[in-house]
């Protein structure tokens, strides 16, 4: 039995490290619980849980409705069908109108009988420039909408794309755009910030393309193959993490610091999205890497605290909501700002009061 212990012992004494280790869950409402964290390299990772998830299960992601052949995203002059107009409050980019499609609107149908959730910063390759979503979206079943969007590639303004005729449509990453990227155009709403940080990004990961897309990080073979090693080791930390059935999201933090936090309704919904979400923090972590390399700083490997990520998330939680933008989907979205950053609720219109999804994004 002695030595049974003392093995038992070395085995845990052996164990890497990890932030939080050994304390409950973090409350971050009265809903939501952080879990255990894992550091990984510079990069923090939470799992997020529900004490109560939603039962509503009718939502599909953008990127799986696609490859079902579910839904066409296209340019506003490629429209096929009628177009179901929102509210005029819509956050996206200047209105820019060349050759018949609008720079700053794009159109998404909904072909099928669920509803597409998409996602403010998803990247959407192809049309006449490479683009990224302005803010959270809710395509009702068999319904065609417009959404706002920003330019992620500015040297383009053709239907060819690397060789390919793209015949207005376009194709959805995975991935979200780096949180540079995507703060500049969901909560900034400024084309000039969305382009200088697309520049910034590929300068960081020593990378270029002649159109100056963005898609030059996150399609480079280096980049993906780092972005893989990492979300291996995110995935097998929230299967161990526990309470598998109540995890609805996570928290992330970069060198030490909270970048960001999100959740969904329930487990279902979160599953739709978790790779776009872990992919976005790997990339994240690669690219603050990548930036510390060419200043020639330190690498920093300090885990994020679990109480960092919970007084983050009531910084923006007790403030009032600053704006609320009805969109041209079954949507609205409310934004809180502090000093601290920004959080958007995603909220079905006219079907229950709990957001469909809860973004957090650091200043």
């Amino acid at each position: 039995m002695k030595r049974l212990i003392i093995h038992i012992l070395g085995i845990f004494l052996a164990l890497p490290a990890v932030a939080g280790e050994g304390s409950g869950p973090t409350p971050l409402d009265d809903n939501h619980l952080l879990g255990p964290a894992q550091l990984i390299d510079n990069l923090t990772i939470f799992p997020v849980f529900a004490k109560k998830p939603s039962e509503f299960k009718e939502v599909i992601s953008l990127t799986h409705a696609l490859k079902d052949g579910q839904a066409e995203i296209r340019e506003l002059g490629a429209q096929t069908g009628p177009i179901r107009q929102g509210s005029s409050s819509q956050v996206q980019a200047q209105p820019q109108v060349l050759d018949g499609a609008q720079v700053g609107t794009l159109v998404i149908e909904n072909k099928g009988k669920k509803h597409i959730l998409v996602l403010a910063g998803t990247v959407l390759y192809g049309g006449k420039q490479d683009r990224l979503v302005a803010q959270d979206f809710v395509v009702g079943p068999e319904s065609t909408i417009p959404v706002g969007a920003f330019c992620i590639e500015q040297g383009r303004w053709t239907g060819n794309r690397m060789g390919q005729t793209t015949n207005g449509k376009f194709g959805a990453m995975e991935q979200l755009a780096t949180t540079s990227v995507r703060k500049a155009g969901q909560y900034k709403g400024n084309q000039g910030m969305v382009w200088a940080n697309v520049s910034k990004v590929n300068a960081y990961n020593m990378v270029s393309s002649s159109s100056g897309t963005l898609f030059a990080t996150l399609d480079d073979e280096h980049v993906k193959a780092q972005r893989e090693t990492i979300a291996k080791k995110i995935r097998a930390h929230l299967q161990a993490s526990g309470k598998e059935k109540n995890l609805v999201g996570l928290a992330y933090a970069i060198d030490g610091k909270v970048s960001g936090v999100r959740w969904f309704l329930n487990k279902q919904i979160f599953t739709e999205f978790r790779d776009t979400i872990i992919h976005t923090a790997a990339v994240d972590s690669i690219t603050a890497q990548a930036r510390a390399r060419q200043a020639e700083k330190k690498r920093v490997t300090a885990p994020a605290k679990p109480e960092d990520v919970a007084a983050f998330v009531e910084n923006l939680r007790s403030v009032k909501v600053s704006q609320r933008n009805i969109t041209s989907g079954l949507n609205v979205n409310e934004i809180r700002v502090t000093e601290k950053g920004f959080k958007q609720d995603c909220k079905m219109i006219d079907a229950f009061p709990d957001p469909i999804t809860t973004d957090f994004l650091a200043e």
